[in-house]
């Protein structure tokens, strides 16, 4: 008896071992196009940090420019200031420039601030894609863990029943009354 429950059991191991074999090899190709993801962000991000270090030394650039304005600006002050005494439409002239440059300072600061903005939201997204990869990654594999232990559970409990023909009954437990809570019932008080 033993032998035939056995030789049930193999074919069912059998399918179960390739269900897990197509399993694993499915979730092995998912791992590698994830590990191809994680590489391609990492490549993304190195590039992403090289662009911010780029734009890092065209803002320090920007601003020695913005700087360099600055000195010019007080310089054309002093120049204002003399040309107020010397004549009235040169110093208008150079009031209109001074309005102008102070625009394109405002606009070179305006574009180093969208800039920085730029790269690091663009950090920013690269980092949640990367968190958001190995939480997949994780979820993955801890649903194998469970579909694994699942598996060996049912199997060993499958080997370990006892067939009905080899369970000892006690002819009295037949004829005895049980109440609703499982106590047996020993007399007609009872019921």
């Amino acid at each position: 008896m033993a032998v035939y429950a056995r030789s049930h059991i193999v074919p069912l191991f059998v399918v179960q071992l390739r269900d897990l074999e197509a399993e694993l090899e499915a979730e092995q190709r998912r791992a590698r196009d994830l590990a191809a993801e994680n590489r391609k962000l990492q490549r993304l991000l190195q590039e992403q940090k090289v662009q911010s270090e780029d734009d890092r030394r065209i803002a320090a650039e920007l601003s020695e420019q913005v700087n360099a304005l600055n000195a010019r600006i007080k310089i054309l002050k002093r120049q204002l200031e003399e040309a107020v005494r010397k004549h009235f439409f040169i110093w208008i002239i150079i009031i209109v420039i001074f309005i102008i440059l102070i625009g394109f300072i405002v606009i070179i600061i305006f574009i180093i601030v969208i800039i920085i903005i730029i790269v690091i939201s663009i950090i920013i997204i690269i980092k949640i894609i990367i968190v958001i990869t190995i939480i997949i990654v994780v979820v993955v594999v801890v649903v194998i863990a469970i579909v694994v232990v699942v598996i060996v559970v049912t199997t060993f409990i499958t080997t370990t029943t006892t067939h009905d023909d080899e369970i000892d009954v006690d002819e009295d437990d037949d004829n005895k009354d049980y109440d609703d809570d499982g106590f047996e019932l020993c007399c007609s008080c009872c019921w």
